[in-house]
């Protein structure tokens, strides 16, 4: 009979294997990148097409063309409702951003990254929920949607007990 070697005679019985990272943790990190693109390509058109968006959307409001609308919207107004586009624009930027470096950070599943990616996402549903609640045109209605969905589902995914349970595997091995 041969006996084996034993952690107690100072030989190592070999690394527990590394946790498999949830399949959930990895959809969570998925649709928030998709959330938060969906964001900033919104608030760069916003912030940068400003003036033509306001112009379209007071056309398509009014049924009249673009030209029309140029001709006689007074230039307060004009400047009114550029620079309300360009502030939606920028916070949808602020929080795209956000929302996609904390989304990103997901993957070790750690309980401050969750937290901060919820506050970004949350943020990220207030501001896509108010430009796709608004009048706009069909590119920034849709993207402001898919910013909202993808920041909820984003959400609840985060916070399934699959990703609890990874988050506590990889801290007990560290």
């Amino acid at each position: 009979m041969t006996s084996q070697p034993t952690a107690a005679a100072g030989y190592d019985q070999g690394a527990a294997p590394a946790p498999q990272r949830p399949g959930t943790l990895l959809a969570a990190i998925a649709v928030a990148v998709v959330g938060a693109l969906a964001s900033l390509v919104n608030g760069i058109l916003m912030a940068v097409g400003a003036e033509d968006l306001f112009i379209d959307i007071l056309a398509s409001a009014a049924g009249v063309s673009a030209e029309e609308v140029s001709a006689v919207v007074p230039a307060i107004v004009l400047d009114e409702g550029v620079d309300t586009l360009s502030t939606r624009g920028t916070m949808a930027l602020v929080v795209g951003v956000g929302l996609l470096v904390f989304g990103a950070l997901l993957r070790g599943a750690a309980v401050w990254a969750r937290v901060a990616m919820t506050v970004f996402a949350l943020a990220t549903v207030l501001v896509g929920g108010r430009v796709a609640t608004d009048e706009g045109t069909g590119l920034m209605l849709g993207l402001g949607w898919l910013a909202v969905v993808g920041s909820i589902v984003a959400i609840v995914l985060a916070w399934l007990p699959a990703n609890h349970r990874y988050a506590k595997a990889l801290k007990a091995k560290n």
